[in-house]
């Protein structure tokens, strides 16, 4: 990973709509903003079809923040069709801005 890549690991799925979720989070490395575009973590090329998910919002101790840095926690709502496949301990990773 380059040093300016993000990657979140969700420690726990708050709540999933068919186009997006809500998820408790722990910034692992770089520092995300709403409008990053992630993708699942995987040794594995990732599936065909499954589309990126974009960061809509973070919220850090009930209010929202712009932007959320390593090692630390937050909630954050992902869009995209993908965000319904996370669960807990999933790692999504984002390229560097």
């Amino acid at each position: 990973m380059g040093d300016n890549t993000v990657e979140i690991q969700i420690a726990e799925v708050i709540d999933t709509d068919p186009n997006s979720a809500e998820c408790a989070v722990r910034c692992l490395s770089g520092t995300a903003h709403p409008g990053d575009v992630f993708v699942i973590s995987s040794e594995h090329p990732p599936e065909q079809g499954v589309t990126p998910m974009t960061l809509e919002w973070i919220e850090c101790y009930g209010f929202r923040a712009d932007c959320l840095e390593t090692a630390y926690t937050a909630k954050i709502r992902l869009s995209g069709t993908a965000a319904t496949m996370l669960s807990e301990g999933s790692r999504i990773t984002s390229p560097p801005r």
